[in-house]
């Protein structure tokens, strides 16, 4: 199995090569998934409107609230589908040569965030 951060640079290896929307369901049913932009990326944890129901805005926004100083860079937010994430933009989408654009523990902070 994968960890986090290399499918993490994989989702941004397929975004840069495609320029769309890459995705992958991790082994608890969050999902990851980059959007390429002009001038970087956004990175997003959650769930699909399917399974959306995993999560509530409201304690989303408590436990960011309570660790402000580490998790501000993360936005909640809800899809068109109703699926609920965390988000954050980069100003880059890094190669496959480069390190990862946040740390394992930044990673697992906003998966613990939606947990």
């Amino acid at each position: 199995m994968m960890d986090q951060l290399e499918i993490l640079m994989n989702l941004c290896a397929v975004a840069r090569i495609e320029q769309a929307v890459a995705s992958q369901r991790l082994d608890d049913g969050m999902q990851m998934l980059v959007y390429p932009m002009d001038s970087g990326m956004l990175l997003g944890l959650g769930y699909e409107g399917n399974e959306a129901h995993r999560v509530h805005a409201e304690e989303i926004l408590r436990r960011r609230s309570q660790d402000i100083e580490q998790l501000c860079t993360w936005l909640p937010a809800m899809f068109s589908d109703g699926g609920v994430y965390v988000v954050r933009r980069f100003n880059h989408i890094p190669d496959v040569d480069e390190a990862p654009p946040l740390s394992e523990d930044e990673l697992t902070a906003a998966m613990e965030m939606l947990a």
